[in-house]
């Protein structure tokens, strides 16, 4: 088996930009979601656009056997950094072409095509307006394989508060990609979508790999299969592309939509406070009743009866929580644990594509609490859990989504 994709010092690095450990691939956080695209390559061709400090970089090489990854970044010092930082901290790796400049000219920039394209692009503050208009789709579609996919990420309003609906970046993304891709799948994390888009179908596949993983970073890859198990396919025809408004892309914009949002979501959630016999809560309470484990069970449980899009709230929130102060948490995982089989039942796409993926996100979160014991149980009980999940639904890994 190949190593080299861990390192030897110890090395955290959280910026804007990415969030690398040196112990782990992943790491809890939104570009985790862009190796979804290990499970459905068809060749090992791979371009990153918006590579920042390289965060998709080793899991695609760990996904993908002898993936040819091209990078390109507008930003010459984060090209710079990035390629120190792998030849230092991962000295073995396979090479990666390093490309600057900017993604919305790349037909000048590549001459090849790819098997899968990672589109991953954000400034500091917003998201770049040539993303959110069609050419920019229309290049990239010519730069894609015959069976390539895309993976994109975009960043907006949580999923509790109905991404997919009205003027939001979210929104915007699915309608250009409906547009101009056959097939075309979500994956919500938190405020981030990541989106699948192909001209074929997709090939579901194990991912087998070469090298030495570290049994969290192994379990985050035998579960991407079970996502794509209950993942949502987006019906093209049914999208209105008639009418397209350029939007006010802001992070800042973002934050006050979700707050004009949170108003309406919080009444509907003083309903299920009320009929449980708890005092109505504010915007300001919401880590009070994250960390009150029996309130935010019956809820959670009480918006997944109903059928709720909502349902994803508790477990958005409790990951979130979890990477500035974790404690008063630790309920969350001890109650997927226990409670998984009735869960599943429940809502198996909320269990598959909400409640595991923020577990899995909460124990490779390099900022969540935990004792030395304490840790290391999650951590066992969260890969024997993936692993029991993968072999009582998974009879044929290899599967066409259709």
């Amino acid at each position: 088996m190949r190593t080299g994709l861990y390192s030897k010092n110890q090395f955290l690095l959280d910026a804007i930009q990415s969030l690398i450990s040196g112990s782990r691939i992943f790491t809890g956080n939104q570009p985790d979601d862009l190796s979804i695209g290990c499970s459905i390559n068809s060749g090992n061709r791979v371009l990153i656009l918006g590579t920042g400090f390289g965060a998709a970089i080793r899991s695609t090489l760990a996904g993908i056997p002898n993936a040819k990854i091209t990078v390109v970044d507008y930003d010459k010092n984060v090209i710079e950094s990035c390629s120190s930082l792998y030849k230092h901290l991962f000295p073995t790796l396979d090479p990666v072409t390093y490309v600057y400049g900017d993604a919305s000219k790349i037909d000048s920039l590549v001459n090849s095509t790819f098997d899968l394209i990672y589109v991953d692009l954000y400034s500091d503050t917003h998201c770049p307006d040539f993303v959110l208009e069609e050419p920019f789709w229309n290049i990239i579609r010519l730069r894609l394989a015959e069976k390539g996919s895309i993976v994109a990420n975009t960043w907006g309003l949580p999923t509790h508060l109905f991404p997919y609906d009205a003027n939001t970046p979210q929104a915007r993304m699915i309608q250009l990609l409906a547009r101009c891709f056959k097939n075309l799948y979500a994956f919500p994390f938190r405020r981030n979508i990541t989106l699948v888009a192909s001209q074929t179908d997709i090939q579901v596949k194990e991912i087998r790999t070469d090298y030495q993983l570290h049994e969290l970073d192994r379990a985050y890859f035998d579960f991407f299969p079970l996502r794509w198990m209950t993942s949502h396919k987006i019906s093209t025809d049914s999208i209105d592309d008639k009418c397209f408004n350029i939007l006010d892309t802001a992070h800042r914009e973002m934050d006050e939509e979700m707050r004009r949002r949170s108003t309406d979501w919080i009444s509907f959630l003083n309903v299920g406070m009320k009929e449980f016999g708890y005092p109505s809560i504010t915007s300001n309470m919401l880590k009070e009743i994250t960390c009150d484990s029996i309130c935010a069970q019956n809820i959670t449980e009480w918006l997944l009866d109903k059928g709720s899009y909502e349902a994803s709230f508790i477990p958005n929130l409790v990951c979130s929580y979890a990477f500035t102060d974790s404690r008063g948490l630790e309920w969350y995982p001890k109650w997927i644990f226990r409670n998984y089989n009735r869960l599943v039942e429940k809502d198996k796409f909320w269990f598959f594509n909400i409640a595991m993926v923020q577990l899995l996100s909460i124990v490779n979160n390099p900022y969540t609490n935990r004792d030395g014991t304490s840790r290391n149980e999650i951590e066992r009980d969260t890969v024997q859990l993936v692993q029991e999940l993968k072999s009582r639904y998974i009879l044929n890994v290899k599967r066409t989504t259709t």
